[in-house]
């Protein structure tokens, strides 16, 4: 299980709040104002709040399902892509000479030692 970012923390922050703002983030997330700025910047491109109306807090143009969806398809993708860097890697090594001769010495050796290799 990854952790979630500082911009899924944001725009939950903004769900719980039904309205976006730079300062409710700012307070929620312990941020800078200019940090929770660039959130609510993020949110507005991505479509999740509306356009800044003054001194309003922006309009949340999703829903909390909306929101779960979107936060399984990018934990989704995230498992997908870890299972990949993983296969890389296991490939990487089953083609690495020097790794072939370290795993044939601890198998020779029955043992995992550094002083084998």
């Amino acid at each position: 299980m990854r952790t979630k970012s500082e911009f899924e923390q944001a725009v939950e922050c903004v769900l719980e709040a039904g309205r976006a703002s730079i300062a409710h983030v700012q307070r929620r997330l312990r941020v800078s104002y200019n940090r929770a700025g660039e959130l609510i910047d993020d949110m507005e491109r991505f479509g999740f709040i509306g356009h800044h109306n003054g001194a309003q807090p922006r309009k949340v143009l999703i829903t909390k399902q909306q929101w779960i969806e979107i936060e399984q398809r990018i934990e989704e993708q995230y498992t997908k892509a870890k299972e990949q860097r993983t296969e890389d890697h296991y490939e990487i090594q089953q083609n690495d000479p020097m790794m072939k001769q370290a795993i044939q010495c601890v198998v020779e050796a029955g043992q995992a030692s550094t002083s084998l290799l």
